[in-house]
C-alpha cells in the first residue's frame, strides 16, 4: 500500500471525514485489520481564511505550498523502515544498540526540524531505546501513559 499525503484544516471536519472515508475504503477493499497509511499536516484554516478576505493570495500560497512540502517530507519510506527494523529486529528480541539510538535520534531531529512538538513513543519497546534526556523536544511514553491510567482507573472509587 503506498502512503498517501494529505494537507488537512480546510476545515478540520472535512479534514475528519476525509480520514474517515480513506479508511473505510481501505478496509472494505481489503479487509482485516488494515488502515490506510496517512501523512496529514493540518493547516490552521483562520490563518488562510484571514489571508483570503485580506486578498493576501500570495500569502496564503506560500502556507499551502509549506504545507505541502511539510506532507512529502514527512513520509521518508526509508525512515519508516528504519524504526520498524530497529523495533522487530532488535528492540524486540531484547537488543538496545546505541547505533539504533543515535538513528532513531536522527529522525526525531528531523521531524523537529520540520515543526513536531512532540513525539508520540507509540511502539511500547520505543522508550526501551529513547529516553527524555535523548531529545529536546517532548516525548510521550505510551508505556507510561497506559500504566498511568490503568492505576488511576484501579484506584476510582
Amino acid at each position: 500500500m503506498k502512503t498517501i499525503g494529505l494537507i488537512g484544516g480546510m476545515s478540520w471536519e472535512s479534514t475528519a471525514e476525509y480520514y474517515r472515508i480513506i479508511n473505510e475504503t481501505v478496509k472494505e477493499k481489503i479487509g482485516g485489520l488494515h488502515s490506510a497509511k496517512i501523512v496529514m499536516y493540518s493547516v490552521d484554516f483562520a490563518e488562510i481564511e484571514r489571508l483570503q478576505h485580506e486578498e493576501k493570495w500570495d500569502e496564503a500560497i506560500s502556507l499551502m505550498i509549506d504545507a505541502a512540502k511539510r506532507v512529502e517530507s514527512a513520509g521518508n519510506e526509508s525512515e519508516r523502515e528504519i524504526v520498524h527494523n530497529v523495533i522487530y529486529k532488535e528492540l524486540c528480541l531484547g537488543e538496545v544498540k546505541d547505533s539504533s539510538r543515535e538513528r532513531v535520534k536522527t529522525i526525531i531531529n528531523r521531524l523537529s526540524d520540520y515543526g513536531a512538538q512532540g513525539i508520540i513513543l507509540g511502539c511500547t519497546e520505543l522508550p526501551l531505546l529513547i529516553k527524555q534526556e535523548d531529545c529536546s523536544i517532548p516525548l510521550f511514553d505510551t508505556t507510561v501513559i497506559h500504566a498511568n491510567a490503568a492505576v488511576d482507573y484501579a484506584l476510582k472509587d
